[in-house]
């Protein structure tokens, strides 16, 4: 958009009270992600025409309709969580939602009412005394805008399904025919706010639930809350990297034979896998405090710590091979301690980060019988075949038998033939990990047909000890009845590796030029931690 364009915009903004301002050369995309800059070798943010920041969600119609008015182009901004800066589009109009943070709770119907840039914080805090829940983000600053459109896998998923499951109305500024919904508001010079549900507009619910910010503008949420226990229990069990084969297959089959209410996850960190600021269980638990890479496999349960379920499934982490584990952890903490202990491992000043994920088939993770016994692999390395690595016993890997298939055509064994070479090559990027915050991630996604309230696997009752006033399942949905939206990549393992560095400004660089250093390591209990272990892996100068 050419300046002078941007400035007549800027000055009918203006005129309606609007904060508002020209994307020069001095402007910076906020980000928590370092390396989101125009300095970094790898992510390359676009730059906006301007960037407005309403107070109201008759602001935002109004900048839609301005922007409408000049041919722009609109991307909304809920609270910049994504590490790539996705709202950041080359001459746009970014409309910064960050000063819509409402949470309201109505305890009696058990929904929420949020705004597009409240935080999982912000909304875990005003559950917790009502004894209600809601899949939030692992990580606790996380917005609730960008999590929800996107599908959403949070805390408690194969209970509760995903997020955006349980997103009952979305209140959005559309352009006029660009969505039906229940017009609840201004209408008018192209834009127009208006409630989109199953009910008023099933088609654009349906892709506002999993399909991405780029449908409307979304700036209020009305959630789906459920019954949530007061404490979580938590365990975890950190192996030699040499077992990851044996791990990845005793995962498999803990994941397909326990209760929904049991989230388990398997990650390979970059520095021994346990230590001061990480630890705990869920998706990604990990931490610094070694030297070599290792395994993590832990789990939360929402479910009664003292329950028989519990003790049963916790057993079997228990005794799987105890001779070759560098430690366990265990025990329940309650609920604000547990959902907020990955925090520490995703959040340093200086953190960069870079990801890819991917979907596999749960059963990509089952070895036929035959590569199960078959035993082989090594101590330090990413091993032969599927079983136990050599050095421990010479234990075999536990054998899923839950006869699902794994979408290859050969499964009457009852094992994938493909799993070795899927298990290895995931061992072999864990291998390559140098840094040591950064990790990879297996972990459950969202179920097609999340458990109903009170019920469990069997029908026998309250599922996983039942909770806070009865079950824990997903309240007012029929049992079996599928989810609806455009999220998909259900009932399947994510799989994603997070690398992850410290970014440090340096001035006085080569010619005279001040530069920006990005390194590996990341931040200890000490003031100077991680400094020992940082090797520069680029320089740019500015």
């Amino acid at each position: 958009m050419p300046q002078s364009d941007a400035a007549e915009l800027e000055k009918d903004m203006l005129a309606l009270g609007m904060q508002v301002q020209v994307v020069d050369e001095g402007w910076s995309l906020p980000s928590w992600n370092g390396l989101l800059c125009e300095l970094s070798p790898v992510i390359k943010p676009g730059r906006p025409s301007l960037c407005c920041t309403p107070e109201s969600k008759d602001d935002v119609v109004a900048a839609c309709e301005l922007a409408h008015r000049h041919n722009l182009k609109v991307s909304a901004r809920g609270s910049g969580h994504h590490y790539g800066g996705v709202s950041s589009r080359d001459g746009c109009l970014l409309i910064d939602l960050a000063r819509l943070r409402n949470v309201h709770i109505d305890p009696v119907s058990r929904t929420a009412r949020v705004g597009p840039a409240a935080s999982c914080r912000q909304l875990r805090a005003a559950l917790a005394p009502l004894g209600l829940h809601f899949p939030l983000p692992h990580l606790s600053d996380v917005g609730l805008s960008g999590f929800l459109l996107g599908g959403g896998n949070g805390w408690g998923t194969r209970l509760y399904g995903a997020a955006a499951d349980n997103v009952l109305e979305v209140e959005a500024v559309v352009l006029d025919g660009g969505g039906g919904g229940d017009g609840g508001g201004r209408d008018g010079g192209g834009c127009r706010l208006v409630r989109v549900s199953e009910e008023s507009d099933p088609e654009l619910f349906w892709g506002m639930r999993g399909g991405g910010a780029f449908l409307a503008v979304a700036v209020e949420f009305v959630l789906r809350l459920t019954p949530g226990p007061r404490a979580l229990p938590l365990i975890a069990a950190t192996y030699p990297l040499g077992q990851f084969a044996a791990v990845a297959s005793f995962y498999h089959a803990f994941h397909t034979s326990t209760s929904p209410c049991f989230e388990a996850s398997m990650s390979i960190v970059g520095a021994g896998g346990s230590g001061d600021d990480g630890g705990g269980g869920g998706a990604g638990a990990g931490g610094g405090g070694g030297a070599r890479p290792a395994v993590v496999l832990a789990c939360t349960a929402f479910a009664e710590p003292d329950s028989p379920e519990v003790e049963a499934a916790y057993g079997k982490v228990r005794s799987f091979l105890p001779e070759c584990r560098l430690s366990l952890q265990e025990g329940p903490m309650p609920l604000e301690e547990a959902l907020s202990i990955l925090d520490p491992a995703w959040n340093w000043p200086g953190l960069c980060m870079y990801g890819h994920g991917t979907f596999l088939p749960v059963d990509a993770l089952r070895p036929p019988p035959a590569a199960a016994a078959a035993g082989g692999g090594g101590d330090s390395g990413a091993g032969g075949g599927v079983a136990a690595a050599a050095g421990c016993d010479g234990a075999a890997p536990l054998a899923c038998t839950s006869g699902a298939a794994c979408g290859s055509a050969s499964v009457s064994d009852g094992g994938c033939p493909a799993a070795a070479a899927v298990v290895a090559a995931l061992a072999a990027s864990g291998a390559a990990i140098t840094s040591p915050r950064s990790l990879l991630l297996v972990c459950p996604s969202a179920p097609s047909r999340p458990a109903t309230a009170g019920e469990s696997d069997d029908g026998g009752g309250p599922g996983c000890g039942g909770g806070a006033g009865g079950g824990m399942g997903t309240a007012d949905r029929p049992a079996g009845q599928p989810c609806l939206g455009c999220f998909g990549f259900r009932d399947s393992f994510y799989v994603g590796i997070y690398a992850m560095w410290t970014r440090s400004e340096v001035r006085g660089g080569p010619g005279g030029r001040e530069s920006v250093s990005f390194g590996r390591g990341g931040v200890g209990t000490g003031a100077a931690a991680g400094e020992g272990s940082r090797a520069p892996l680029c320089t740019s100068r500015i």
